[in-house]
């Protein structure tokens, strides 16, 4: 028997997990990209159904976050179309309609089609790939710019883990009150910043921290879209 053809997020593990989100068997939130500079959402912001589109997408992340292999729309065997989606959101039928049919294009390619068990491959693959970026990431090695008074060498993961690591830390605010204070005292540089940092964080954490509020860790690294 043929396999249905489905829709899925295209690199689901890569844009909407992270290392928080893949320990919770069910998700209430999704971890989603906050980059505006892209080719593809400069793209989509200049359809003249753009704010459709945008919408439309974000409602699909969402309710794909909640099915049994996130990303994919595909539950208990069953496809899930754009009258599911409708029914599931309130948002009308023939939007969806609009988003499967613009965003499986291939200038978007926000949206993909295949068979479940050809998705899920392709997932596990782009998974171990993302985790391998991830541990290569924990051995990057973090230098001191004396000249801009920066620690250079940070990423996005670098700041997802310490966020995870570290919940009542500010971390963008305490990396730069590290830097002012490595600018301060010359005489004591360190040989490993990243080593600097953590420990740096952990005296901020026993001492209390210093985030306002407990969404401030979250939005330290991403933005966090409630699915419902």
């Amino acid at each position: 028997m043929t396999e249905q053809q489905v829709y899925a997020v295209r690199d689901w593990p890569i844009h909407f997990e992270n290392a928080q989100s893949r320990r919770v068997p069910r998700l209430s939130w999704v971890p989603f990209p906050n980059k505006h500079d892209g080719k593809g959402y400069r793209r989509l912001m200049n359809h003249p159904k753009s704010t459709i589109l945008f919408s439309g997408f974000i409602l699909i992340v969402e309710v794909a976050s909640k099915m049994p292999t996130r990303g994919i729309l595909f539950d208990d065997g069953r496809v899930i179309d754009s009258e599911d989606l409708s029914l599931m959101t309130g948002f009308p039928k023939e939007h969806f309609d609009l988003c499967f049919d613009v965003l499986t294009q291939e200038k978007y390619q926000w949206l993909v089609c295949d068979t479940p068990s050809a998705l899920r491959s392709h997932y596990e693959r782009a998974l171990l790939e993302q985790k391998g970026r991830e541990e290569k990431g924990k051995n990057r090695i973090l230098k001191f710019d004396a000249d801009a008074g920066r620690i250079t060498g940070i990423e996005q993961s670098d700041i997802v883990r310490w966020c995870e690591t570290y919940p009542a830390v500010d971390i963008r605010q305490q990396i730069k009150i590290a830097e002012q204070w490595l600018v301060d005292n010359p005489k004591k540089r360190k040989k490993d910043y990243k080593r600097f940092l953590s420990s740096w964080f952990g005296r901020n954490q026993e001492r209390g921290g210093s985030v306002r509020s407990t969404q401030t860790k979250r939005d330290n690294a991403r933005v966090v879209v409630n699915n419902g």
